[in-house]
């Protein structure tokens, strides 16, 4: 890819790291940025990560590897839409699902999510009793509210008939008498430094 001048470099890099993240769920390191930009200094392209970090397009955790992130900014720069996911404290059985006082914090839209169209949350689920789930405690549980297109094998979220919010697996066991189904676990966010 032959690039003219600073500023296009800078978006070229700022559109491989989306690009990366979109395909892999994880960023790029800098010799893969070198790699796919094709330049051959990586002392460069930390000038240009330098540089994009300054404009607030990206952070980075200089500590690690793969740790960059493209802030509002850079989704602004890219003419992305910068979306948000909700955590919310509590779910309800009823819509609205949560209200303004439940959300805790807002987690970035991870660009494989984005196709949800602002029907995510995100929930860390208070039972420690789902690791047959491959859910573990402490995780936060990405959420798609829906009602519809459910398949087998899916973890659901469903309210019981005491309006108790719930996780389960659909399977053909599975008895679905007077319970709501309110969505499906999509993505599962776990912090793996505790």
């Amino acid at each position: 890819m032959e690039l003219t001048n600073d500023k296009n470099k800078q978006l070229a890099i700022l559109s491989f790291i989306y690009n990366y993240i979109s395909k892999n769920n994880f960023p790029p390191t800098v010799r893969e940025i070198c790699d796919g930009i094709g330049l051959s200094s990586t002392a460069t392209v930390h000038g240009h990560l330098l540089r994009l970090e300054k404009k607030g397009w990206i952070v980075r955790n200089a500590a690690k590897p793969r740790a960059i992130e493209i802030t509002q900014l850079g989704n602004k720069k890219l003419n992305l839409d910068s979306k948000a996911i909700p955590l919310v404290k509590n779910i309800r059985s009823k819509k609205p699902y949560f209200a303004k006082s439940d959300i805790i914090d807002q987690f970035p839209m991870l660009p494989n999510l984005q196709n949800y169209d602002n029907q995510l949350l995100i929930w860390q689920y208070p039972d420690t009793s789902l690791n047959e789930l491959q859910i573990m405690n402490n995780d936060m549980l990405i959420i798609h509210l829906k009602n519809k297109e459910i398949n087998i094998n899916d973890i659901i979220v469903y309210a019981n008939s005491f309006d108790k919010i719930k996780l389960a697996k659909l399977d053909h066991h599975f008895k679905s008498k007077h319970i709501k189904i309110l969505g499906t676990v999509v993505g599962i966010y776990r912090n793996l430094t505790n």
